[in-house]
């Protein structure tokens, strides 16, 4: 058992308990060995067309509490990945939005690392380039995550040095629509980026300037990002994710996709 627990840990980054019962029973019970460095987890569990508590409720250790959710969003029992729930985007605007705080300055500088993931499935992938799951904006959008109109991933930023807006894209990702599929991208301390598709690295990029424009009143954006809401995506989401100060893969070989809800401790 140990064996075991040790590879998970390899795999998932995280630490395992062992118990024995009274019984000589063995239990491998996981817990998040990043969990100081999560900023932000999302399980959307709630109430079939919820637009509140739980659903909406940050359940990382930072508790930036329960977002906003101004265009139609909901939560929606009729799919999900894990749980009972997931996030319904319907398209129109922002799906939630957080409160601004640094915990969403990903990168200040080249060698801050960081990882973005979830469970993403689209109803519809729009024409406008991306669609958005993720993203940080005030005036600006100082960073994005999301797939464009031809199905490939896309992450983009402003360097915090200034200079034109870098996007890095996939290559080979081939998002449909009515699929679930793990999209992730992490930066390690290099400051090489990589972008995954159910595990596979399908692209990277290792920009001159990997550190991003902040600004203090940037908020978090779920669905569509900037001062209007552009970019909505049409779809569900499930499970986001976001650690910061930590690359959770870092690997051109890619990993093994999680096969339940990330750990809550």
């Amino acid at each position: 058992m140990s064996t075991s627990c040790e590879a998970l840990d390899a795999l998932h980054g995280a630490n395992y308990v062992v118990e024995f019962t009274a019984v000589a029973l063995l239990k491998c019970e996981v817990a998040d060995a990043f969990w100081d460095n999560v900023v932000l987890l999302m399980g959307f569990d709630g109430l079939n067309g919820s637009t509140g508590a739980p659903g909406f409720t940050d359940e990382s250790s930072r508790e930036h509490g329960t977002a906003s959710v101004p265009f139609g969003a909901h939560i929606d029992t009729s799919d999900s990945k894990f749980g009972s729930s997931s996030l319904r985007a319907v398209g129109d605007s922002f799906a939630a939005v957080f409160s601004p705080s640094h915990d969403f300055w990903l990168s200040t500088s080249n060698s801050d690392a960081f990882t973005i993931e979830c469970w993403v499935k689209f109803s519809n992938i729009a024409a406008h380039d991306p669609n958005v799951i993720v993203g940080n904006s005030f005036v600006d959008v100082d960073w994005h995550f999301g797939v464009t109109a031809a199905g490939e991933m896309r992450f983009g930023f402003h360097p915090g040095g200034g200079g034109a807006s870098v996007a890095i894209i996939s290559s080979g990702a081939s998002i449909a629509t009515g699929n679930w599929y793990f999209l992730a991208v992490d930066k390690d301390s290099s400051g090489k980026i990589r972008l995954y598709r159910n595990g596979v690295m399908v692209g990277s990029a290792t920009p001159a300037d990997s550190s991003f424009e902040t600004e203090d009143g940037s908020g978090l954006d779920i669905g569509a990002t900037g001062l209007v809401g552009a970019f909505a995506l049409n779809g569900w989401i499930d499970e986001l994710r976001i650690t910061k100060g930590v690359a959770r893969y870092a690997s051109d070989a890619g990993f093994s996709v999680p096969t339940g809800a990330f750990p809550r401790a």
